[in-house]
């Protein structure tokens, strides 16, 4: 999985977690809908979104990298 297919991933997830639309989250950070939309679909995006998304998302920038398996990994161990 490329790197900008894993932030999609893990920018929906967090987003669905959270109960919140697509134009919710981008809201959030001031952007149009279509760009949330686009960057869950794996396209990238600029550093400076990633991070309005982390915030947005309550989570670290680092977070928004980690692949899923590794992510569901830390929560078996925890």
């Amino acid at each position: 999985m490329k790197t900008r297919e894993i932030i999609g991933c893990n920018v929906k997830s967090r987003r669905e977690a959270l109960s919140w639309t697509v134009e919710e989250l981008s809201q959030k950070i001031g952007m149009g809908w279509q760009t949330v939309d686009r960057i869950e679909k794996g396209f990238g995006t600029s550093l400076s979104t990633i991070d309005k998304l982390s915030k947005a998302l309550n989570c670290s920038i680092q977070d928004l990298f980690c692949e899923i398996k590794r992510i569901e990994q830390l929560i078996e161990e925890n």
